[in-house]
């Protein structure tokens, strides 16, 4: 029996296979691995009869009227692919496999003996919760997390798939079509395949993504971060100070984004002092990297940046971010602006003697 870990996003169908559990916010990896499996099944079974449910609440679909359709043979004598598409409730849960009210005693007792003439799909966007469910479905199919990926592996996923299609998209582009939307592949792969037309037949560059695509307020308060890391490199705050003008004074939303940028600045400096500590005990870079959740360009920012300073420097740079935001916050108290300003100051001023 083939199996897929619950906590990975690859999938390697099997025609054997009796239940599987696509689970994951990434809509286009559910999608493709479900394609994936129906393709696998109908070069097993010749051709495959499918059967689509919907549901949120247990009386939106009996759980009688689902499994006599998966245990009832049709006159042909096909295979049967039972697709179950479930949606949380406003609370974040399956109120449909719910042990109290809903139906994950029954599901559990058919996953410990499925029919073999029917393979069962489980798909959902969230609210999945791993239990024993899970452990009876490993045994006779798969589990799969379907989130989106990391930003590096969406960026060389994208480039992938201009390949596929005949098109060219450099890495370059691709991560800053990643960092203007984020790591959804569905929403990524149709704004690549619009860039891919504007550019009649030529590449596609960093150049038009940033031309065609703006970054949004809030994404260019998370932006700041980078020329904060510089200026603490450099010594030299004009970089960051510039971009706090710009998201202030130059945008729609002025004031209404500085408390995104503190949230911004403030976390930056946690990870300094975090990231300092952990060096200063002996903690290999790459292991800090992931801890602190860095990747591509900014991680390498942040080493330059975090080597030039020592821990107790980082630790009360900390200090004062957080005493500047709580004092911002509190509304009357301290000017959100200055605040922004003054970190970025004291930022470029924690390096060691120069």
């Amino acid at each position: 029996m083939a199996k897929s870990s619950a906590a990975s996003a690859s999938f390697h169908p099997a025609p054997d296979m009796r239940m599987v559990v696509l689970h994951g916010e990434d809509d286009l990896l559910r999608r493709e691995h479900l394609a994936a499996l129906r393709r696998v099944l109908h070069q097993a079974h010749g051709e495959v009869e499918e059967y689509a449910f919907d549901a949120m609440k247990p009386q939106d679909c009996p759980a009688s009227q689902l499994f006599d359709e998966i245990r009832s043979y049709s006159l042909m004598q096909r295979h049967k692919l039972v697709v179950l598409n479930l949606r949380s409730d406003k609370g974040g849960t399956l109120p449909y496999l719910a042990r109290d009210g809903g139906y994950r005693d029954l599901f559990e007792r058919y996953a410990e003996s499925p029919v073999d003439n029917a393979t069962l799909v489980i798909r959902t966007a969230s609210g999945w919760k791993p239990g024993t469910l899970d452990k009876l479905v490993a045994k006779v199919g798969a589990v799969v997390k379907c989130d989106h990926p990391a930003p590096e592996e969406a960026r060389d996923w994208l480039v992938a798939q201009a390949v596929k299609k005949h098109a060219k998209v450099d890495a370059a582009a691709a991560m800053a079509l990643v960092e203007r939307m984020g790591c959804d592949l569905l929403a990524l792969e149709s704004e690549m395949d619009k860039l891919v037309l504007l550019a009649g037949g030529k590449p596609v560059t960093r150049t038009l993504v940033e031309a065609e695509i703006g970054l949004h307020s809030e994404e260019k308060a998370w932006a700041v971060q980078d020329a904060m890391l510089r200026g603490l490199a450099a010594g030299d705050p004009r970089e960051a100070l510039e971009m706090v003008h710009e998201l202030v004074d130059l945008t729609d939303k002025g004031d209404d984004n500085l408390i995104p940028l503190l949230i911004a600045q403030v976390s930056m400096v946690r990870n300094l002092s975090t990231g300092s500590r952990m060096l200063a005990a002996g903690m290999p870079a790459g292991e800090v990297g992931k801890a602190l959740k860095l990747w591509g360009s900014g991680q390498q920012l942040f080493f330059a940046a975090v080597r030039v300073g020592t821990p107790a420097a980082f630790a009360a740079l900390f200090e004062k971010a957080l005493e500047l935001e709580a004092r911002a916050k509190g509304g009357g108290l301290g000017d959100p602006r200055r605040a922004a300003e003054m970190l970025c100051v004291a930022m470029a001023s924690a390096g060691k003697k120069r």
